[in-house]
């Protein structure tokens, strides 16, 4: 668990939701590392002062250089497509692909439904699309339970506000889509707030639309 930045106050967790790059301090890296490595580590010395002996790089890391700009830049990385483990803090929980099947499935169907100009995982928005009548717009993907659709649309529309405010089309449509069929009060609290939605009927999905839509 990573030190807090200040004393008294809570850790911060080290696990965070796949996608960016997720900047570290030193002491933070430090505490990681040094009970790992030797104690006449340059790396550790390197961590707890802040002066990095460029002496102790190889000859065969030197001649890399400066990194490269990563491929794809401004794509976000997708869903994964199988089960994998998640260490968070003292336990481990299993994350299914369920994310990664709602979202292929929901793609095929607006594809098949004449959508244009489909890109997913861009920009840490899970799919954008076109739809005549209705303009350019972000979806978020939400797997969930018949339980659970209020806290998958809370959710949803928090990510989608602020994937729209960095978004250069100020006039993107924010979807919000569900793998079940959320109750009439779930639904409402995205569509009186200008959000649409759609969730999972069969082998296709049921799009609402806001009034002003």
């Amino acid at each position: 668990m990573f030190p807090p930045a200040k004393a008294g106050e809570r850790s911060p967790d080290i696990v965070k939701m796949y996608g960016r790059f997720q900047a570290i301090r030193q002491d933070q890296a430090l505490s990681i590392v040094k009970n790992s490595l030797p104690i006449n580590s340059p790396i550790l010395t390197w961590l707890s002062t802040g002066n990095f002996d460029r002496r102790v790089i190889s000859a065969k890391t030197k001649k890399f250089g400066k990194p490269r700009s990563a491929a794809g830049a401004g794509h976000s990385v997708p869903p994964p497509s199988s089960a994998y483990i998640r260490y968070v803090q003292q336990f481990e929980v299993q994350i299914p692909p369920r994310h990664h099947d709602l979202q292929k499935l929901f793609e095929a169907h607006i594809s098949s439904a004449g959508a244009t100009s489909i890109s997913s995982n861009k920009a840490g928005v899970d799919l954008q699309f076109k739809l005549t009548g209705h303009g350019h717009i972000l979806a978020e993907i939400k797997p969930c339970e018949s339980g659970s659709t209020r806290f998958a649309v809370r959710t949803a529309m928090g990510q989608l506000l602020d994937y729209k405010h960095r978004h250069p089309n100020p006039n993107v449509v924010l979807l919000v889509v569900l793998e079940t069929r959320p109750p009439k009060e779930d639904a409402d609290l995205a569509l009186s707030n200008g959000f649409a939605v759609s969730y999972r009927r069969g082998t296709g999905f049921v799009f609402k639309w806001p009034k002003s839509i």
